[in-house]
C-alpha cells in the first residue's frame, strides 16, 4: 500500500479531529493543537491512555490562548478519569472550568466521567438557589444578621501571548480577576524553571514577562503558576504551560557519544584518540567514563574529535582534539580534560562540527572558531581562528547546528541561514558555491529545529514536516530517491515530527508519538531495522518507543528513552554505542539509563 502524503495525513488528522471534537471547541483551537487533538483522540478512543497523556504534554508546549489551555486539560481530566484516577481528573476539571466556567467536555464519554465533571462544575461555580414561592408578606420584624461565608476571588480571564517564536523561551502571561467581597486583591506569580519579571499590576489584572536562558531540562514541562488573594486571606491559582527548546542531554559525535546526567555532569564512551572523553587520559571507553573537572552542565554537543558543554554559569567549555584551534583557547593544543573557552560569556547553545565550533549567545549573536577552510565560520575570510569571531550579518538567532565543513543557524522569525561548504548543495541556496558570510536557505519559513550532517542538512518545520538538501547519494535526504538537491524538499511520509538529527549519510527523527524514523546510509546498520540496505524513505524502528530525543554520529545512532534508558546502534567499532563491547549491531541495544 502506498504510503499517505504529509498532505493527506494531515487531513485525515484534521477530520478525526473534527469528527471527534465539538465544532465550536476545534474552531476556536489553535492550529498547532488542533493538529495535536486528532492524535489525541485517536489513542483515547484506542484506550492508548498513556500516549495520549504524553501527547497532551507535548501539545502544551504550543498553546496560543486559553482555548487551547482549556480543552487540553479537559482531556487530561478524561483519560485521567478513564484510568480511575479521579484525584487528578477532578484537579484538571477545575483547572479548566476555572479558565472557562461554561466549558463542556470535547468528546462523548461515560456517564461516571459526565458526572463527575458536571460535580466539579457545580464546585467551581454553584448553582444559585431557586426562588422562593411568592407568598403574602410579613410583617418586618428585626432580625440577627448572619455573617457570610467570605468567598475566594474568581479569576475570569487568562491569556498568554503568542511567543515570538517558538524557539525562545520568552512569553508574557496575564490574568484578571474578581472577589465578591470587593476587597482588594493581591497577584503573585511564581515558576518551576527561569525567571519572572516584576509584574505590571492593577486592581483586577496582573501580567508578568517569563523567560528562560537557553534550554531547560529534557523531561521538564516549563509551567508558571498564577496565585490572587483577596483581603480575608483566600486565593485562587490557576497554571500556564509555557515553552523553551529542550537541553541536549545526548550527542553522538564522529566515533564518540556524550550524555548529561541529573546532576549535571558529563559522561563519555568511544574513541579517545585526542582525549574527546575528557577523563584524562587517551585510552578509548567501550564503557562510559565521567568527564572530569565538569559540573553544572546544561547542554553538550560532540563534534569529530572534539567536544563541547555550557554550564549554567553560560561559559562553554571543551576537550579533545585541538589541531584546527576547534577548542577555542589560543592555541593548537589538545586537551584531554575540559578547558574554558576564552573571550565567550552568556551562552545559551553550541555545536561542534569536524574542525570548527559554534555558540549562540543570550543576545542571540552568534560566535565561531576552529577550522575555516570552506569559510565556515562566516565571518567573511578562509582563516582558522583559535578564538571566537562573530559570525557576520546574523541578529536574532535561537539555534546552530555544525556540520563537518558547513554551518546552520535559525533566526527568530524562522528562517535558516546557511555558511561555509557546498559541494553539494548542503547550503540549500539553489547553488554549490562556498560561502564565507551567511546566505538565507531558499523556500523555508517557520522553521523550529535544524541539524547539519556530513554533507547534507535537515530542518523541522512548525508544522512537524521535515525538509531536507544537499548530498542524497545513500538516501539521506529521505525523499524516495539518490539525487543532490540543492534547495530544500520535504521528507516523504513523515508528520508530527518532534526531533531530527543528522549524520554522517544517514538520518533520524522522533514523532510526537515517541516512535523513531531513520532513513539514508545504512552501511554499519545505523538505521537500526535489522539490515544493512539503504534507505531513501523513512523506515520505522518498531523496538523503539516513548523516545524524547536522539543523536545520529557518522556511522552510529543513539536515542534516549523518557525514562531514562539509553539505546544505541550501528558502528562500534571504538566503543562509540557504550555497550561495553566492539561489535556492531544492526537493532538498538540498551546502553545506560
Amino acid at each position: 500500500m502506498r504510503s499517505a502524503s504529509p498532505w493527506s495525513a494531515r487531513v485525515v488528522g484534521l477530520l478525526a479531529t473534527i469528527l471527534f471534537l465539538p465544532w465550536e471547541a476545534y474552531a476556536q483551537c489553535s492550529t498547532d493543537v488542533g493538529t495535536y487533538l486528532s492524535s489525541i483522540s485517536r489513542l483515547y478512543e484506542g484506550l492508548d491512555y498513556e500516549r495520549a497523556l504524553e501527547q497532551i504534554a507535548s501539545a502544551k508546549r504550543l498553546t496560543r490562548g486559553i482555548e487551547d489551555d482549556v480543552v487540553l486539560t479537559l482531556y487530561e481530566g478524561i483519560v485521567l478519569a478513564d484510568m480511575g484516577k479521579s484525584d487528578k481528573a477532578t484537579a484538571a476539571f477545575k483547572a479548566a472550568l476555572y479558565l472557562k466556567p461554561d466549558a463542556k467536555l470535547p468528546v462523548q464519554v461515560a456517564p461516571k466521567v459526565v458526572e463527575l465533571f458536571e460535580k466539579v462544575r457545580e464546585q467551581v461555580n454553584p448553582k444559585p438557589a431557586p426562588p422562593l414561592a411568592k407568598k403574602e408578606p410579613e410583617p418586618v420584624r428585626p432580625a440577627p444578621s448572619e455573617p457570610v461565608a467570605p468567598r475566594p476571588p474568581e479569576i475570569v480571564g487568562a491569556h498568554k501571548q503568542k511567543p515570538f517564536d517558538m524557539n525562545q523561551g520568552a512569553m508574557s502571561l496575564r490574568i484578571s480577576a474578581q472577589d465578591a467581597q470587593d476587597s482588594a486583591l493581591r497577584f503573585s506569580w511564581e515558576a518551576n524553571t527561569g525567571t519572572l519579571e516584576t509584574p505590571a499590576s492593577s486592581a483586577t489584572t496582573s501580567e508578568v514577562r517569563w523567560k528562560v536562558r537557553g534550554c531547560v531540562p529534557e523531561g521538564l514541562t516549563p509551567t508558571v503558576k498564577a496565585t490572587v488573594t483577596n483581603s480575608q486571606g483566600l486565593s485562587v491559582s490557576t497554571n500556564f504551560t509555557v515553552y523553551a527548546t529542550p537541553c541536549i542531554i545526548q550527542e553522538a559525535g564522529d566515533q564518540h557519544s556524550l550524555r548529561v546526567q541529573p546532576d549535571g555532569t558529563v559522561w563519555a564512551w568511544g574513541n579517545n584518540t585526542y582525549g574527546q572523553l575528557g577523563d584524562g587520559t587517551t585510552a578509548h571507553g567501550a564503557a562510559r567514563v565521567q568527564v572530569r573537572n565538569l559540573r553544572g552542565v546544561t547542554t553538550v554537543s560532540a563534534g569529530g574529535s572534539h567536544s563541547l558543554a555550557v554550564t549554567n554559569d553560560g561559559t562553554v567549555w571543551a576537550w579533545g582534539n585541538n589541531g584546527f584551534k576547534q577548542l577555542g583557547i589560543g592555541s593548537t593544543t589538545n586537551h584531554s580534560m575540559p578547558v574554558r573557552v576564552r573571550n565567550l560569556s552568556n551562552v545559551v547553545a553550541v555545536s561542534a562540527g569536524g574542525g570548527h565550533s559554534l555558540a549562540v549567545t543570550d543576545d542571540g549573536t552568534v560566535w565561531a572558531w576552529g577550522s575555516n577552510r570552506s569559510g565556515q565560520l562566516g565571518d567573511g575570510t578562509t582563516i582558522h581562528r583559535s578564538m571566537p569571531v562573530q559570525v557576520n550579518g546574523l541578529s536574532g538567532v535561537v539555534a546552530v547546528s555544525a556540520g563537518v565543513h558547513h554551518s546552520l543557524a535559525i533566526s527568530n522569525d524562522g528562517t535558516v541561514w546557511a555558511w561555509g561548504n557546498n559541494d553539494s548543495g548542503q547550503l540549500g541556496d539553489g547553488t554549490t558555491t562556498n560561502r564565507s558570510t551567511p546566505v538565507q536557505v531558499s523556500g523555508l519559513s517557520g522553521v523550529v529545529t535544524i541539524s547539519a550532517g556530513h554533507l547534507h542538512s535537515l530542518a523541522r518545520l512548525h508544522d512537524g514536516t521535515v525538509w531536507a538538501w544537499g548530498k542524497n547519494g545513500t538516501g539521506q535526504l529521505g525523499d524516495g530517491t539518490t539525487d543532490t538537491r540543492l534547495s530544500p524538499v520535504q521528507v516523504s511520509g513523515l508528520s508530527e515530527v518532534a526531533t531530527i538529527s543528522a549524520g554522517g549519510g544517514h538520518s533520524l527523527a522522533v514523532r510526537n508519538d515517541g516512535t523513531v524514523w531513520a532513513w539514508g546510509s545504512n552501511s554499519q546498520g545505523q538505521l537500526g531495522d535489522g539490515t544493512t540496505i539503504n534507505r531513501s524513505s523513512p523506515v520505522h524502528l518498531t523496538v523503539l518507543n516513548k523516545v524524547s530525543t536522539l543523536a545520529a554520529g557518522m556511522h552510529h545512532s543513539v536515542a534516549l528513552q523518557k525514562d531514562g534508558m539509553a539505546w544505541a546502534w550501528g558502528s562500534n567499532k571504538s566503543g562509540q554505542r557504550g555497550d561495553g563491547t566492539n561489535i556492531d549491531l544492526f537493532t538498538p541495544v540498551p546502553v545506560i539509563r
